[in-house]
């Protein structure tokens, strides 16, 4: 482990709830059931040796994260984790969140991420676009706190539909200035579209949308 970087714990998914322990130590505590998260592990790992993870599966928090209303008789039925966990090794400033917007009457997407720590030095956000491996889009900002915004635009682009699901890729790297070094990188697909509601109906994409419930 070199002094730059750190050990996260994933948990792709737990229902409905879990306390984390690595190595008989307490790590952490999910508050969604829905949303991946992650843990800074790093005072409780042992790099090199053998690293024993704990979940116990427990009963929801009142206040969640993911504004989900479950059954809890649904729990006696199936429970515990039902996604991928992972331990990852990352630079001490790393991508910890992505907030994606777009604006589809412009072409304009807003992107806002947050940093797990300001870089210590010099460092950009590049953010890249793609549609499948064909390059869109591409903008540079500089990134000198935890928290940045960015907007890339895209010129020619489809919208997304239950009919037509298009999804384009970003990349966001964090890029030490200093001999062009990746610190983090993180990819997410993303699709063009717009969301709304007025008294009586919902919108997508400016057109009415039914939805269909029980």
């Amino acid at each position: 482990l070199q002094p730059e970087q750190r050990f996260w714990l994933r948990l792709g998914g737990v229902l409905p709830a879990a306390e984390v322990y690595l190595n008989g130590e307490y790590v952490g505590y999910t508050s969604s059931s829905r949303t991946q998260q992650r843990v800074d592990v790093t005072p409780w790992i042992r790099p090199g040796a053998t690293n024993h993870v704990a979940i116990r599966v427990c009963d929801p928090p009142e206040v969640r994260l993911d504004g989900l209303w479950e059954m809890t008789e649904a729990y006696g039925f199936w429970n515990g984790v039902y996604r991928s966990l992972a331990v990852q090794v990352a630079h001490r400033t790393a991508v910890a969140d992505l907030y994606v917007c777009p604006d589809i009457h412009t072409g304009r997407v807003r992107v806002e991420v947050a940093l797990t720590k300001a870089p210590e030095l010099p460092a950009d956000l590049v953010l890249r676009v793609r549609d499948g491996r064909r390059l869109v889009a591409e903008e540079r900002v500089p990134a000198g706190t935890a928290a940045v915004n960015a907007w890339v635009t895209l010129k020619d682009f489809g919208l997304w539909s239950p009919a037509h699901p298009k999804l384009y890729g970003l990349e966001v790297s964090v890029v030490a200035r200093r001999g062009r070094r990746v610190l983090d990188r993180v990819d997410l697909r993303f699709g063009m579209r717009a969301i709304r509601t007025d008294a009586q109906r919902f919108y997508l994409n400016d057109q009415p949308i039914y939805v269909r419930c029980f």
